[in-house]
């Protein structure tokens, strides 16, 4: 989540200095609102299509040490729902604290 929330403030200020707060908000609210559209209509019902095959998640776990792969493998392929965590985590950082504070 902390290297997302760097590039998420990384894009944000990019976004600012060439918007005005108002615009920039508007821009960023619509981010999140096409992402959290995309995954209901499209990213969590169609899940099981986008996951990583049984072979695919047996390669994996024999190429990846023991120590960290099948926590790791679970995380790939479950990654809609690891992207959905990843995104609310920003939803809270970025929108609800930052973003409310400067419009």
């Amino acid at each position: 989540v902390i290297p997302c929330s760097v590039l998420f403030f990384l894009l944000y200020s990019k976004i600012t200095s060439k918007f005005t707060k108002r615009k920039a908000f508007v821009i960023v609210l619509s981010l999140f609102v096409g992402f959290y559209l995309s995954f209901g209509i499209f990213l969590y019902p169609l899940k099981h299509y986008v996951s990583l095959g049984d072979g695919a998640k047996a390669w994996l776990e024999s190429v990846l040490p023991r120590t960290f792969g099948p926590a790791f493998v679970a995380l790939i392929d479950e990654w809609p729902l690891a992207l959905f965590f990843v995104v609310s985590e920003l939803w809270s950082s970025g929108v609800c604290q930052l973003m409310f504070w400067q419009v």
